[in-house]
């Protein structure tokens, strides 16, 4: 039985090297600053980060936070990040599948919208509903980068975002 130690002792150090290379290969995931507020439906980005809509953004320490519906009102999300070059099929914002009416993210400069969902919207072919929402980002994006996910809701539910 010595033999088997010594075989499992063998596999388990080749394995760990092993498993930092791969861990190495994966690029990391960006770290990212949320900040969340609420205003009237209707609120333009500009009035926003002007400051003519307030009370401005709360910040928030976890990459998620639970949200409550307000009847005429938006949810506003900031994501300020540090992109490093994209990796191939470039970045992707991942916020968990939640029953958003309407979900758009904007990138600033110069503030259009580069990507919009519905948690109602039909998917072709049959598919099944993906676990959560798969926002392109524009391919050329590195760099000190700000996002704005504003979002529609009528039900109370969390909102989980990742790069």
């Amino acid at each position: 039985m010595p033999w088997a130690r010594l075989l499992t002792l063998l596999l388990l150090a080749a394995a760990v090297p092993l498993s930092a290379a791969v861990a190495a290969a994966e690029p990391a995931e960006p770290a990212f600053e949320l900040a969340v507020m609420q205003t009237p439906l209707g609120t333009s980005l500009e009035d926003i980060i002007t400051g003519r809509a307030q009370p401005g953004f709360t910040p928030v320490l976890t990459p998620g936070f639970a949200f409550e519906p307000a009847q005429g009102q938006s949810t506003w999300v900031r994501i300020r990040t540090d992109l490093p070059p994209a990796p191939p099929g470039g970045w992707r914002l991942g916020v968990a599948r939640a029953p958003l009416d309407q979900l758009e993210l904007r990138v600033y400069p110069p503030g259009d919208v580069v990507a919009r969902d519905s948690f109602y919207t039909t998917r072709r072919g049959g598919t099944p509903w993906p676990a959560s929402f798969d926002l392109k980002l524009p391919s050329d994006l590195a760099g000190k980068t700000t996002l704005y996910l504003e979002m529609h809701t009528q039900v109370r539910g969390g909102l989980h975002v990742r790069l």
